[in-house]
């Protein structure tokens, strides 16, 4: 084959393209797929489960505290290891922003861990 062309014998014939990689093919399919994206991670977040600790912490975070794993485990009367445990995972998981990197404020609730507790109605 040849540039789109194979030859079948002595004749000659165009083998049509299927798919063209378009800028505006390449934007729909982009589109597209951050759409199903979009409506995959809610599906996620409906079914997404915390334990007691961890939503205790959200629930602290929601009271406008910026709090470091130490506060947050005195307050909860929890090992600061564990505390430390529970921030990292719900920061992986977007439901707390990690503490700023100049170290002025401490962990922060996100929206998702606001509407993790909306949705259940856990708000404080």
């Amino acid at each position: 084959m040849d540039g789109g062309i194979a030859r079948h014998g002595a004749r000659r014939c165009e083998i049509p393209r299927r798919t063209r990689n378009t800028g505006a093919g390449k934007r729909a399919a982009a589109h597209e797929n951050a759409e199903l994206k979009n409506e995959l991670a809610q599906y996620i977040e409906q079914w997404e489960t915390l334990d007691g600790d961890a939503v205790r912490t959200l629930q602290y975070l929601a009271q406008g505290a910026y709090a470091s794993a130490d506060a947050i485990a005195r307050t909860h009367n929890m090992n600061s290891q564990i505390a430390e445990m529970y921030l990292q995972f719900l920061v992986t998981h977007a439901y707390v922003h990690p503490p700023a990197p100049d170290g002025k404020a401490g962990y922060g609730l996100s929206h998702k861990g606001r509407r993790y507790l909306h949705s259940r109605g856990l708000a404080t």
